[in-house]
């Protein structure tokens, strides 16, 4: 109980961290894919969009698939590895490209990117003005002014140029710019990894789980079949020698001519074996009769344990009883 408990935990956490990661995966992906075809217009970007949903779907599932069939088509197989390795390269390159277009919006959103942006958009305006009025003055003829208008002109350029290489280089010497690239490398790679992981886990998870179960099966039954076989070990031997007591060679030989002519029923003797394994009812007249009551006479008893015993479900002992074989 303990193990099924502890594996349905492991199985939810597998599966939550695998459709988390899935989800922000293709995410990245249709995101790429959108942009990729973007330029061919809204219906292109729609069509990719679609195309790296699919492209997404099938990587996060073809490790299960290999799984499943990595043992009965070598060419399946590599087929689906090449298949596999390829979108997972394909959804890297789409995280990558996605998670840098984040950063460099969020490198322009801070501070010193703003400030700097609007020294520029001021020095922009000034710059402009300035010309409008030099055109101003040169059409009047105020030569000396529009001299000095030229040299304020000229300045205003310089410092434009000069703040939008210090804004270049406040951005490239930042933290974030300066490993934004190993950072995003490393999280989409290890996106794909968990994934796989996740996938992966969940399908050994399930394996195990349903061996488990198998082996649950197989072993309750007999410690089960070993109680009751104690219990009425008793009653057993005194219901088989009065029944042996009661018995007469005319009706041996008349009831067994009734089984021979009678066969018994294929889906009674599935039941009773089903019934046996799980310990459901012991090999014994009494608990099969009992077990079966209304579906089996108790004269047919003896029928379906030859049965039983030709099948080797059972096995004949001392005394004539029967035990599980």
């Amino acid at each position: 109980m303990n193990n099924i408990e502890n594996n349905d935990s492991h199985k939810a956490f597998c599966t939550l961290i695998l459709y988390i990661t899935a989800g922000i995966s293709m995410f990245l992906t249709v995101s790429f894919m959108y942009h990729l075809g973007s330029s061919a217009g809204l219906t292109m970007a729609i069509v990719f969009a679609l195309i790296g949903c699919v492209f997404d779907i099938v990587k996060s599932y073809s490790p299960t698939l290999i799984s499943k069939v990595i043992g009965k088509g070598q060419a399946t197989v590599i087929l689906l590895g090449v298949i596999s390795a390829t979108l997972v390269s394909i959804s890297v390159a789409a995280s990558v490209f996605s998670l840098q277009n984040g950063i460099n919006a969020a490198l322009s959103q801070t501070k010193v990117s703003q400030a700097t942006q609007l020294r520029i958009e001021s020095l922009k305006n000034d710059i402009a003005d300035l010309v409008a009025l030099q055109k101003k003055q040169l059409s009047i003829n105020q030569i000396s002014k529009a001299d000095m208008t030229i040299a304020t002109l000229a300045q205003k350029r310089s410092e434009l140029s000069n703040v939008a290489q210090q804004a270049a280089t406040v951005s490239n010497n930042s933290l974030l710019a300066s490993f934004s690239t190993p950072i995003i490398l490393a999280i989409s790679i290890a996106l794909e990894v968990i994934s796989i992981a996740m996938t992966l886990c969940l399908y050994h998870l399930s394996r195990k789980e349903g061996g488990q179960s198998s082996e649950v099966i197989a072993k309750e039954p007999i410690s089960t079949h070993l109680q009751a076989q104690t219990r009425f070990e008793t009653q057993e031997t005194h219901v088989y020698t009065q029944s042996k007591t009661r018995q007469t060679s005319t009706t041996s030989v008349s009831n067994h001519s009734q089984y021979k002519s009678t066969p018994p029923d294929k889906k009674i003797i599935e039941n009773m074996k089903t019934a046996l394994i799980k310990g459901e009812c012991v090999p014994t007249h009494r608990s099969l009769y009992n077990a079966f009551r209304g579906v089996v006479r108790q004269k047919e008893i003896k029928k379906y344990l030859c049965e039983l015993a030709q099948r080797e479900v059972i096995k004949e002992g001392h005394n004539g009883c029967y035990t599980l074989a």
